[in-house]
């Protein structure tokens, strides 16, 4: 009964998508008992799994694009609202180059694909459950001054780039999964709700309902596109919280591929030519950017401020240098201001990739480490039930596919926290033919996704 009263929960929460609450429970739900220990007053937890301290996602905005085009002005008009009310993409870069060259590396010769903005929201808010020198180094890898900073980003993503308007589809998600022999600070999870949008649910992380509604919701904000990696997501009994995020983002090309013109050609990737369709086709350019020892080309999307950066290294330079290089922190700050107008003949593979990443290593190397150690850490905003947590995993999912008509991403990251010990202007022919990259920036030219193609045909 208990499993079956909490899904009934869940579903009911998933109707309610659309709705903004104000409060820290649904406005129909009981007040959560206190738990009776020897926590604070102001810790509070749920009797039952189905007692949610808020119940919906990050509202999205809809306005959907007119049919006719004399009377688009509302439409347009949110284009530019988002647009204003969206982060500094530079607010952001300095995290995302660094990540970036990172996971590259450790990906060798394989395909990278990741949303550094579902890993920074993710991230920040680790930051809101943890103090001290714990939370800085968090801060300090974001590349914030300080939780001021960090949550005005965060609620400048979440207002820009989470929208479906008829054209373009960029949705974001957040959720924390808590476990219900545990009491949590109130002021903490009201913090997350209302910055973060984040809903929130407590169960028994050992349970197998528990654990298939959190893939549920994974498998939801994802439109289906990470499946079979949301089902390899599993809590444990030391599970004391989870951290979700999640992304879907879906957009059209401003000008399509016709796929008549679509064939068959060779990709020089590093472990061999092989033989994938490419598509073809010549328009004036958004911006062609020379960069030092790349080229890239941007490919604005349909109805949006939203767009792609193509990055093809020179003949002899690596993807590794282009990702280090002055030019890619100029694009990923949106600071990249190229020719505009060139018409460019571009060839470009279509591709289907994705990553399956662990980023423990990569933020230990962004000097993040007190989280991850249950003596040094602190999450004493989290909790005052034990004081031997700490952060045992990070997995970040990412899937980025292209075609004719556009392109279409998802990725998600959870956070595992556990209790007690820790164990171990002319006509330019743009052909990506060879290991290149690619940068999907929100409306503000935030990156929500970036990728390396190193084999399109995987």
């Amino acid at each position: 009964m208990k499993a079956k009263r909490y899904l009934a929960a869940l579903l009911a929460a998933l109707m309610l998508l659309p709705a903004v609450l104000t409060g820290c429970t649904a406005a129909n739900d009981p007040e959560p008992e206190t738990k009776t220990t020897d926590a604070p007053a102001n810790t509070q937890t749920a009797k039952t799994p189905h007692d949610m301290l808020v119940a919906a996602p990050a509202p999205a905005v809809f306005v959907s694009f007119p049919e006719d085009p004399n009377q688009d002005d509302e439409w347009w008009d949110a284009c530019v609202a988002r647009r204003k009310a969206g982060v500094d993409p530079s607010s952001v870069a300095d995290f995302t180059k660094t990540m970036t060259a990172i996971l590259a590396q450790s990906c060798g010769n394989e395909n990278l694909a990741w949303s550094p903005v579902n890993v920074y929201i993710a991230l920040a808010m680790l930051a809101e459950v943890t103090d001290g020198e714990t939370r800085s180094q968090i801060v300090t890898a974001l590349g914030a001054s300080g939780m001021d900073e960090l949550r005005a980003n965060v609620t400048a993503l979440l207002t820009a780039d989470n929208y479906d308007d008829g054209h373009t589809t960029s949705l974001m998600a957040d959720s924390i999964w808590l476990n219900d022999d545990y009491g949590f600070k109130t002021e903490t999870l009201e913090r997350l709700a209302e910055i973060y949008r984040a809903s929130s649910y407590w169960g028994d992380p050992a349970d197998e309902e528990f654990n298939n509604a959190l893939r549920g919701w994974l498998k939801e904000n994802t439109r289906g596109l990470l499946d079979d990696q949301a089902d390899g997501i599993k809590l444990t009994p030391e599970t004391v919280l989870a951290i979700c995020t999640a992304i879907y983002f879906k957009g059209s090309w401003g000008a399509e591929f016709s796929k008549d013109a679509t064939r068959e050609d060779v990709f020089h990737s590093p472990k061999g030519d092989i033989t994938c369709d490419f598509m073809h086709k010549s328009s004036s350019s958004d911006a062609y950017y020379v960069g030092d020892g790349f080229t890239a080309v941007y490919e604005t999307l349909n109805g949006s401020y939203n767009g792609v950066w193509f990055l093809l290294p020179d003949e002899g330079s690596s993807i590794e240098e282009m990702l280090a290089s002055n030019g890619f922190a100029e694009i990923l700050s949106g600071k990249a201001s190229g020719d505009s107008g060139t018409v460019i003949d571009i060839s470009m593979p279509k591709f289907d990739i994705s990553s399956d990443l662990e980023l423990i290593p990569a933020l230990l190397e962004m000097g993040v480490e007190d989280c991850f150690d249950p003596v040094a850490s602190d999450f004493t905003p989290l909790t005052d039930d034990t004081d031997e947590l700490y952060v045992s995993r990070i997995k970040h999912c990412a899937r980025v596919k292209t075609d004719e008509e556009g392109i279409e991403a998802a990725a998600f990251t959870v956070i595992w926290v556990y209790a007690g010990s820790m164990p171990p202007d002319t006509r330019i022919e743009f052909t990506l033919d060879r290991p290149f990259a690619f940068v999907l920036t929100g409306v503000t030219g935030a990156p929500l996704f970036i990728g390396v193609v190193n084999d399109p045909g995987k």
